[in-house]
């Protein structure tokens, strides 16, 4: 019965609120190609905890996908989240962040240093959903 009640509460929350996935990284292909590379020979030196967590060295994780599959999620680069929200003043923080969005106003979900100490994609998920049954009370 709770459980019912919580993935009501996460779904109504889901649907009037926008979730931003940031990541630390460039969309470019040379950026992507370097970034794959780099997570191959170098896992512990790779600057973007975020993509560790949602990404295998070649592709997404399946129980990431199955997650943000058609829910209101925006994913974003650092580069294209600067140029899309120009307005947000978000150029003191680190990256990688996930933020939600409601009539236009951003807020912070996870920033990099707790995305830093996440250690699975599932502690992840349950992070998000935390947090946006959280904020829906």
């Amino acid at each position: 019965m709770q459980t019912n009640f919580l993935r009501h509460i996460l779904k109504n929350t889901m649907q009037s609120k926008r979730i931003l996935i940031v990541y630390n990284a460039s969309n470019d292909k040379l950026s992507s190609v370097f970034g794959m590379i780099h997570k191959v020979i170098s896992p512990k030196t790779y600057a973007c905890s975020l993509c560790k967590l949602t990404h295998g060295n070649f592709e997404i994780k399946a129980i990431w996908k199955r997650f943000i599959t058609g829910k209101n999620i925006m994913i974003l680069y650092k580069s294209d989240f600067m140029k899309y929200y120009p307005e947000a003043n978000f150029e003191d923080h680190e990256f990688p962040m996930v933020l939600t969005e409601k009539n236009n106003m951003l807020k912070e979900l996870l920033n990099k240093k707790e995305l830093d100490q996440i250690s699975n994609t599932e502690e992840l998920i349950r992070k998000i959903q935390e947090h946006l049954i959280a904020s829906s009370c």
